[in-house]
């Protein structure tokens, strides 16, 4: 759980505002009770939990330190945007290659073949790929 400062609740009823959300529109968009909401905004509750930081990140672009402590932008950049893309897209290629022990140690060898070499192998993948 992060712990706001004093302005938490300000800035988090400035952001529901720049959405065009209602409290309970905003709620559900990252799957938390409305009731929670209203808490935060009236001091009731006093922390969001890492998880429901980052859904406001993935779903509104929302950047959690803003809201959290006041410093940088209310939301991320496009910049910031792009990056956080291509890091999901490696975490979700690293899953997969965590489930076959296998192919991760044919990347590792893959990995020692010279550029020159790569278009040769490209043509021998995709007739295994064709063979399916």
């Amino acid at each position: 759980m992060y712990k706001q400062n004093k302005k938490f609740p300000e800035r988090l009823k400035k952001l529901i505002d720049a959405l065009g959300l209602s409290q309970a529109e905003f709620s559900r968009s990252i799957d938390l009770k409305p009731a929670f909401i209203s808490d935060l905004i009236k001091e009731r509750a006093k922390s969001f939990s890492q998880e429901s930081l980052l859904r406001l990140r993935m779903e509104h672009d929302v950047n959690p330190l803003w809201l959290i402590a006041g410093e940088g932008e209310m939301f991320i950049s496009q910049k910031e945007i792009k990056s956080d893309r291509e890091t999901d897209r490696y975490r979700m290629i690293l899953r997969k290659l965590k489930t076959r022990p296998r192919i991760e140690v044919l990347l590792e060898s893959l990995l020692e073949i010279p550029d020159s070499e790569l278009e040769a192998l490209s043509v021998v993948v995709e007739k295994f790929r064709k063979k399916k």
